[in-house]
């Protein structure tokens, strides 16, 4: 994965006359040992639950965002999905919603979230955190877009 984003960051350098930048996280999920490879450009860390709700919290490195440097330091690591666990891969959205006052939503509440919502199919994860993320938003206006992706390893 680290290979392909620094041919990424290449590209993008060549064809950004404006500085924009990208975040992200691009992985490779092997079924059979349950292991997510990823590596992470200025991305989210992800959240990973075992199957009792205990989360385990990875490993940061640099993980700086594409499209800015010609020698970009990104993060890559490969976690162990255990048998029942979930892991959600979310945008920066999701913590950055706002309340009609203001106020985020949150790491510490998605990662509350997270755990009560954990279970089923990944489809039904996403739905349910995406629904109290809604429901806290109450009408404020949305500023950032917000993409989840969940991973639930059967047990």
């Amino acid at each position: 994965p680290a290979s392909v984003l620094t041919n990424v960051n290449r590209h993008l350098l060549g064809m950004n006359a404006y500085g924009l930048f990208v975040t992200l996280i691009y992985g490779l999920l092997d079924c059979r040992a349950r292991t997510f490879t990823y590596v992470r450009a200025g991305h989210e860390l992800p959240l990973l639950f075992s199957k009792d709700g205990r989360e385990t919290r990875l490993e940061s490195g640099a993980g700086q965002a594409l499209g800015i440097l010609d020698e970009v330091r990104l993060d890559e690591q490969t976690i162990a999905i255990p048998p029942g666990g979930s892991l959600l891969l979310f945008t920066d959205g999701a913590p950055d919603m706002l309340d009609p006052l203001g106020k985020p939503f949150g790491h510490d509440r998605l990662r509350r979230v997270a755990r009560q919502r954990r279970g089923g199919t990944a489809q039904e994860f996403c739905q349910q955190v995406w629904r109290d993320v809604s429901a806290f938003q109450g009408g404020a206006s949305q500023a950032d877009d917000i993409a989840l992706v969940a991973i639930c390893a059967r047990g």
